[in-house]
């Protein structure tokens, strides 16, 4: 299931609201705001995930 919700701010405390009590597997983006969420039910952004190589690797003095 997917859920959409709009807040007018960034803080945490609206997923703290909305995921009390939630028993399940969340996926987020990068945003600090979601580090209340347990490691072994927070699942990251493939995309936001894969940027971090991807800089890594221009900032590297690797070059293929």
């Amino acid at each position: 299931m997917a859920a959409f919700t709009h807040s007018d701010g960034r803080s945490s405390d609206t997923a703290k609201k909305l995921l009390c009590g939630f028993n399940g597997y969340v996926q987020t983006d990068g945003y600090a705001g979601y580090n209340f969420l347990d490691r072994t039910r927070h699942l990251r952004c493939l995309a936001h995930f894969r940027r971090c190589f991807v800089d890594y690797l221009e900032n590297s003095s690797y070059k293929t």
